[in-house]
């Protein structure tokens, strides 16, 4: 299975442009083929940390961003935290929970490191491709992405409970990557993502 690194780091990054996709994973080690030269280079990414909360998250990421180079941030995080309340509550009573809007994760990554590539990620639900791609465009904007996925939800035969997704790829143009095997999605998010940067739009 590939995995899309969330965190590639700035040491192992600097100098090196990658064409196409991982081609193996092993201890946290990503091999990566550079067609030109034809040679395969080494880089080290991110260890792989578990986190249960938004906070964790939002630690984790905040805490490796600023030494980082590629950010690629699939996870679906919460928009609201729940408000604390003090003392014990009676089981006798009906009581309100009551959510608060928190800072979106992703609109920080910029404000942490201005120069790291961003790839954000956008699904809507019963939207056609049109809206979702405008909506997708309007997310990247406001986060500052560099490249946002936007991929539909509740369709039959793919999204998050199926091995296979549709996507559109969009940074200064529309890609358009139709009903495939999740790997081969992440492969090509890939290979878009080493494309914008030889190509110096970053």
């Amino acid at each position: 299975m590939i995995l899309i690194p969330e965190i590639v780091k700035k040491s192992e990054m600097a100098g090196k442009i990658f064409e196409t996709v991982v081609i193996k994973e092993l201890n946290g080690e990503f091999f990566w083929r550079d067609v030109y030269k034809n040679e395969v280079d080494l880089i080290k990414v991110e260890k792989e940390k578990m986190f249960e909360t938004a906070d964790e998250l939002e630690h984790i990421l905040l805490t490796a961003i600023p030494t980082s180079d590629v950010c690629i941030h699939t996870a679906a995080v919460s928009d609201f935290t729940v408000s604390k309340l003090r003392g014990k509550l009676s089981s006798n009573e009906k009581h309100t929970i009551v959510l608060t809007p928190r800072e979106k994760i992703l609109d920080q990554i910029k404000k942490v490191n201005p120069k790291i590539f961003l790839v954000a990620f956008k699904a809507e639900v019963g939207s056609s491709d049109k809206n979702l791609i405008k909506e997708a465009q309007k997310r990247q904007k406001e986060s500052h992405a560099d490249m946002i996925v936007a991929n539909h939800v509740g369709r039959p035969d793919q999204g998050f409970e199926s091995d296979d997704n549709e996507v559109f790829i969009i940074d200064n143009r529309v890609t358009h990557v139709p009903l495939s095997n999740k790997r081969v999605i992440a492969e090509k998010i890939i290979d878009e993502v080493s494309k914008s940067i030889r190509s110096g739009k970053h």
